[in-house]
């Protein structure tokens, strides 16, 4: 409550500047919320009239007051004037208090008291006392009365009686501290009633000047001095204030006042709350109240010690009663099976053994949320008001853990379209606890079980730790985000494309290449001394080959090694050669020069699209040419991205329709690209999407093109491993809409020496199973990067590590340097790498050296079966001409629908299968039908059939004759010019005949006439009939259906129509 700390009085008369007082108050340290109360009493004589008034401002009190500068406020005053009978001033008199808190900038140590707007006395007659008080524990403070005897009066002593204030919560009527002032314009000593203590007081004598004729009526006691008193007192019998102020005189006098103030003392209220058995987890406080069988809620102050320890009852309530916390102060309440002594050390803070902390909340408004610090503590600072509503959240010991489990983000692996939750979860799961997925924070609900767990779709899960005997859960871990990407309608294999590795290094004389099988599952090494590239020119400005980046492309199924390219020159696998027409132009120093699309238009397996990145240590452009494999040639060559736009980094990644792809570059402007090879569109220029790929500063401009790189596996379609200069990270990729996102930096290597850090984003690997980067750092360590813990360590010693890949066999093989020359090294468990600094094992290329980069990646779209679902639409199913074998038959054969990259075999049996496909060498045999069909040598897949029958090409059977008659045919043309008895008697020689028609020159033309859809003889306009009564046997050429058509029945006479004639046959 509010305290007298000191008081000091200071006084002055005369005229001048000695007529003010100097008034410097130490304030002290060690004392809070103080109060500095600064009493003014006064008496001047004004002579002449009106010009001796106090303040300068010609106001009744001082304007301002000042401590150390800083304006105090002016609280209470008494000002007098007295006039004569012309109303001009001869006398004023003061009783004048003003105050300063800390709150308004109250400093400790010396403050100097100055009274900026005082007027200089002008009377020796004048005086001046000033009393400064200091306080603390003050809240404000509040005038409560006074009393003034003026302006002239003969009393000798003066009352005041007032009621008491209401005091503030927690207080009681004799916390207030009352002061009280008596001033009189008398040099008399002034007299309290009993119970005040006083202050200070102050009589001072002064009997220059000279008396006034005015003074006769009002002042009688002039000339004289003046006389002030300040006591204060605490009322601690319940009575209301009370003061007499008394002189032992009753001489007229001017100014004869008291007045009475009071200092409010901070509020101290009660504080209550319940401590509850939280079982339903920490996100809010409740549950059943309990006292964990004796615990108690101890106050403490900021110096650590037990203010007071309230009791929790069993049904977990406690209270703090009212008086033992203070307003505006801060205190901790904590928790505890301990209690102490009040005003000592506070007591350790700890549960009853088998209980833990759930959470606490101050606030008290529902749904009471957890303050998030789980440690038994509420911190609060004290209003003016009771506190009601803390809430503490305790639990029996959970074998769950108060730690939420540490999980990560999932993505599925195609061609699942599920993740499974439990795979998020990277934590140990505490022993008699189990883990537990909802999909909220709070576990409200059926927890998820059995395939909602190990199949769950896209969404946000949250994990806990949950210990089925006490009911209780742990904290709730971070969301875990599941994302489905989209799958493909044909997932491209990872290797499909790159079962051989052509390895060819264009630096060195003479260039031999190194080729590697992985068709077996393990590195068969040749080194052909002909063909694909042996004895080519080594690599110059506008010649030869690369010496960095190339692409190998094998066949999806067969694994048959089909070509090889480094971005410019390529090479046909078949028989080594090179490829004929315009190259590429991808530069021969880029690290990623080629990449290869199965052209979505072209003949699977046999139709390319050859991309070329002409970079080379400078920003290049982006070529493509279309390459025919059965052909082995280059066309149309042509620039997708124009020259300086990109950088060294190019991959290809199919897109999830089967028939489109999306190109990624790192360009320019500091991007990676994505763009869209559309099978409907082609090339689109505008880029699809773009993240953000900083360059390292410092690199030389000479070769700011180099070391960048971007890696695709479609065993993880959502990420895109990226490396640029000393950083390399991942963005996540949507290969259904090209999307990139943010490039996440995972590892980033400085030195100081750009040129020598940005060696890092030469190239980069992905473990098979997507958990660690592999890269290189300085000029031999090889590192690898564990996504899951976040720490990189070292593989291996390998001197001047270049190109990374995972092979075929899901090694690690990269390029390095064992002597002056490229070699290949390999590590084989790259999905579980330990930590080394050896070297790795060399693969065997029979002395001759590698490229400093491996080959780009090739992905096949959809390999839709080419032969489709018709059958062979076949010009002539009934050959005649006895071919000998069955290629002789297929050289025969014609289909109107056959589809572009099939050929026809012929098959021994329907359907058709490789089982009963006929080799070409096949002899024919006469009189047997054979089935035909579409086959697509990259699907491996067949066509319905067609029947081909082969017969004999001749009719042998011979005319029905009447060998006992003679029937001579009369008629005959001929353009032989043998007609006549002397030329060999024809046309009669030739028997039966009405007519007899002959030529080797000339050719019959049989009526040509139309035929309309109801299968009627029409003329030209299609509409008008030409031949209304046919008979049987009439024959005419159809020349809409393109048939010799005849007027017949072919049932037995039943009906008669117009026939077309297509059956080859001998009738008997």
């Amino acid at each position: 409550m509010p305290t007298l700390v000191s008081s000091q009085k200071y006084s002055a008369k005369g005229s001048g500047a000695s007529g003010v007082p100097t008034v410097t108050f130490n304030v002290p340290t060690g004392h809070k919320n103080m109060m500095l109360m600064i009493w003014v009493f006064a008496e001047r004589y004004h002579n002449p009239r009106n010009g001796n008034v106090i303040d300068i401002n010609n106001s009744a009190y001082l304007t301002e007051i000042k401590a150390n500068n800083i304006l105090a406020t002016n609280y209470l005053f008494r000002g007098l004037t007295n006039r004569d009978t012309s109303s001009q001033i001869y006398q004023s008199a003061l009783s004048q208090m003003s105050y300063l808190s800390e709150a308004n900038g109250l400093t400790v140590g010396n403050n100097t008291i100055t009274f900026p707007t005082i007027r200089t006395p002008q009377s020796v007659a004048d005086e001046m006392e000033v009393i400064v008080t200091l306080y603390e524990n003050v809240k404000g403070t509040s005038w409560i009365g006074g009393r003034a005897d003026n302006p002239a009066t003969t009393l000798s002593s003066t009352t005041l009686t007032k009621p008491a204030p209401i005091p503030p919560i927690g207080r009681v009527a004799s916390h207030f501290l009352y002061a009280a002032d008596g001033f009189v314009t008398q040099e008399i000593p002034l007299i309290l009633s009993s119970g005040w203590n006083i202050t200070q007081n102050e009589v001072i004598s002064n009997l220059a000047g000279s008396s006034d004729g005015a003074f006769s009526t009002t002042s009688g006691n002039e000339q004289d001095g003046i006389s002030s008193i300040l006591a204060h007192r605490y009322i601690t019998d319940g009575t209301d204030p009370f003061i007499t102020l008394s002189r032992a005189s009753s001489t007229r006098v001017a100014l004869f006042n008291t007045e009475i103030l009071y200092l409010i003392p901070f509020a101290s209220p009660s504080i209550a709350g319940n401590i509850y058995q939280d079982t339903d987890g920490a996100t809010n406080i409740n549950g059943a109240g309990t006292n964990a069988g004796g615990t108690y809620v101890n106050v403490i102050n900021s110096s650590n010690n037990l203010i007071y320890s309230a009791t929790v009852s069993a049904a977990g309530a406690f209270t703090i009663p009212t008086g033992y916390v203070e307003e505006g102060n801060t205190y901790r309440l904590e928790l505890s099976k301990n209690t102490g002594t009040i005003g000592a050390t506070a007591p350790l803070k700890a549960l009853p053994s088998g209980w833990a902390t759930v959470g606490e909340n101050a606030t008290g408004v529902s749904p009471y949320p957890n303050d998030g610090t789980h440690d038994g503590i509420i911190n609060l600072t004290i209003g003016s008001t009771n506190i009601t509503g803390l809430r503490y959240g305790i639990n029996q010991v959970c074998s769950a853990g108060t730690t939420a489990p540490t999980i990560q983000n999932l993505t599925n692996i195609c061609p699942a379209t599920y993740v499974d939750l439990n795979t998020a979860h990277t934590g140990t799961i505490p022993a008699g606890s189990s883990l537990v997925w909802f999909n909220n924070n709070t576990h409200t609900g059926i927890a998820l079980s059995g395939t909602q767990i190990t199949q769950a779709g896209a969404g946000t899960y949250y994990a806990f730790y949950f210990d089925s005997i006490n009911n209780c859960y742990s904290p709730a871990s971070s969301a875990v985000v599941a994302t489905i990407n989209p799958c493909f309608v044909c997932p491209p294999d990872p290797y499909a494309a790159q079962q051989t590795w052509w390895l060819a290094d264009g630096f060195r004389t003479p260039i031999h290449p190194v080729i590697i099988d992985f068709k077996t599952g393990s590195p068969v090494v040749s080194t052909p001394s002909t063909g694909y590239g042996n004895g080519f020119s080594a690599y110059t400005v506008s010649n030869g080959l690369g010496y960095e980046g190339n692409t190998t492309v094998t066949h999806p199924i067969t694994k048959e090694f089909l070509f090889a390219t480094d971005g410019n020159t390529l090479f046909r696998a078949s028989d080594g050669a090179a490829a004929t027409g315009t190259n590429v132009g991808g530069g021969k120093s880029a690290g990623e020069a080629a990449a290869v699309i199965p052209d979505p238009n072209g003949i699977l397996g046999q139709s390319f699209l050859i991309l070329g990145n002409t970079s080379w240590n400078t920003p290049g452009g982006l070529n493509m040419s279309k390459y025919d494999l059965v052909t082995n040639t280059l066309t149309n060559l042509t620039t997708l991205l124009p020259s300086g736009t990109i950088y060294e980094g190019l991959e290809v990644i199919p897109h999830t329709n089967g028939n489109d792809y999306w190109i990624l570059v790192n360009t320019t402007d500091q991007k990676v690209k994505s763009y869209l090879y559309s099978k409907t569109s082609g090339f689109n220029s505008t880029a699809v999407s773009s993240t953000d790929v900083i360059n390292l500063a410092g690199v030389n401009p000479s070769f700011i093109a180099t070391c960048s790189f971007i890696s695709w596996d479609p065993r993880n379609p959502g990420k895109l491993l990226i490396s640029r200069h000393n950083k390399v990270g991942l963005a996540s990729f949507n290969p259904s809409t090209g999307v990139l996102g943010t490039w996440d930096v995972k590892v980033s290597y400085s030195t100081g020496f750009p040129d020598d850090d940005s060696s890092l984003g030469y190239s980069v690997a992905l473990s098979p199973n997507g958990r660690y980067i592999y890269y290189k750092v300085d000029y031999d360590k090889v590192m690898y990067y564990d996504l899951q813990t976040s720490t990189s360590s070292q593989l291996a010693t390998i001197n001047a590590p270049t190109g990374f890949k995972i092979g075929p066999d899901d090694k690690l093989y990269i390029v390095g340097y064992p002597s002056f020359d490229p070699g290949l090294y390999y590590y084989a468990t790259p999905d579980n790498p330990s930590i080394s600094t050896s070297t790795l094992p060399l693969l065997n290329t029979s002395g001759y050296t590698v490229p400093l980069q491996l080959p780009n990646n090739v992905y096949w779209g959809c390999l839709t079966c080419q032969s489709g679902t018709a059958s062979p639409a076949l010009a002539n199913t009934n050959i005649t001409s006895n071919p000998a074998t069955v290629g002789d038959l297929i050289a025969l054969l014609s289909a109107s629908n056959q589809p572009a990259g099939t050929v026809i075999t012929i098959h021994s049996a329907t359907p058709s299968t490789d089982a009963n496909k006929l080799a070409n060498s096949t002899a024919i045999v006469a009189g047997t039908t054979y089935y035909a069909s579409f086959y697509d040598g990259l699907a491996l897949c067949y066509s319905p059939t067609t029947a081909v029958t082969v017969g004999s090409s001749y009719c042998y059977k011979p005319a029905v004759q009447d060998l006992g008659n003679i029937y001579n045919s009369k008629h005959g043309i001929t353009s032989l010019g043998r007609a006549g008895t002397e030329n060999e008697n024809w046309p009669m020689v030739r028997q039966s005949a009405w007519s007899v028609l002959e030529s080797k020159t000339k050719g019959l033309v049989v009526n040509r006439v139309r035929f309309n859809a109801s299968n009627q003889p029409v003329a030209d306009d299609g509409t008008t009939l030409v031949i209304t009564n046919p008979v049987e046997g009439m024959m005419v050429y159809d020349k809409t259906n393109n048939c010799l058509k005849m007027y017949t029945s072919n049932n037995g006479g039943s009906t008669f129509q117009w026939h077309c004639m297509t059956t080859q046959a001998c009738p008997n």
